[in-house]
């Protein structure tokens, strides 16, 4: 098995389901639109559980994100904020903790799950 291999392999198991603010962290967002969480920015559309989101990402994300953040489409903000992610969970593995924790809010937007697919450039 090659080096790449076990990165790749790495990476996969890293990757799967994420909540939305483990995703996008607060830091995130900010550096990266006008809002101060994805809370507040996906508050703009209406998203406020998984069924508005799911119908969101489908249908108007793109459009979003070219007007309200640094991205061009969701997907590219959904990758870069992965790439981070990606970063923290390396850090919690090597730590001995969860790779995701649960939300403390137990509130149906903190609830948000997203399938986290990570491409390497």
């Amino acid at each position: 098995m090659s080096l790449n291999d076990i990165l790749q392999d790495f990476m996969r198991k890293l990757s799967g389901p994420a909540y939305i603010e483990d995703l996008f962290t607060d830091e995130f967002v900010q550096a990266h639109t006008n809002a101060t969480s994805i809370k507040d920015l996906l508050g703009r559309e209406g998203i406020v559980d998984q069924t508005t989101f799911d119908k969101w990402v489908k249908s108007d994300a793109d459009a979003f994100c070219q007007d309200n953040t640094d991205f061009a489409s969701y997907g590219t903000m959904e990758n870069a904020a992965a790439k981070e992610l990606l970063n923290v969970r390396k850090q919690r593995s090597n730590n001995g903790e969860a790779i995701t924790k649960p939300p403390v809010d137990q509130n149906p937007f903190s609830l948000i799950s997203i399938e986290v697919n990570y491409v390497a450039k």
